[in-house]
């Protein structure tokens, strides 16, 4: 098995538990860490602490899109080669542009209101950011990176998103 997804809220055992679970055998077995990715439908600060401390590797928000599967798959699953280099994320970012956002959402007004308030809820993220940063709280800086990628996900910047969760990792990792 090279990966796991699981759902953190699940009947008889959640993915915390399964989690903890698959932790605990691997260091009785003394094989390598599998990656653990959780679907989960609210993550604020206690389900990211629920997730490390269970030992999950990433999660995503639920829904999931198709790109955002797909990306977290790309950086978790193993590759090699060939495949690697088909991986590599692409040169040019994948913003979406007014037009098919003006496509998806209906109208210019909803697309200008939409725009506004992602960039207004950015600056809001991007200032606690700095703030956790400043004062060394992970927790509060990996829930501000995460909501930040929710917003670059949303309007289907998959790489970004991408780049996005390996900087929560990061956080998560090395505090």
């Amino acid at each position: 098995m090279d990966l796991v997804l699981t759902d953190c809220q699940m009947p008889v055992m959640d993915g915390y538990v399964m989690t903890r679970t698959i932790r605990r055998r691997e260091r009785i077995a003394g094989t390598g860490r599998m990656p653990i990715i959780a679907f989960t439908v609210t993550l604020g600060t206690e389900q990211i602490q629920r997730c490390l401390a269970a030992g999950m590797d990433a999660w995503l928000l639920k829904p999931v899109t198709f790109e955002q599967l797909r990306d977290i798959l790309t950086v978790w699953l193993p590759a090699t080669g060939e495949l690697r280099e088909q991986r590599r994320p692409p040169a040019q970012p994948d913003w979406p542009t007014r037009m098919s956002l003006v496509d998806t959402f209906g109208s210019a007004a909803t697309v200008k209101h939409l725009l506004q308030t992602l960039v207004r809820e950015a600056q809001i993220d991007l200032a606690a950011l700095a703030e956790a940063k400043r004062t060394r709280d992970a927790c509060a800086a990996a829930n501000h990176l995460h909501r930040l990628i929710g917003s670059v996900a949303f309007l289907g910047a998959g790489a970004l998103a991408t780049r996005g969760i390996q900087m929560i990792e990061a956080v998560a990792r090395e505090g």
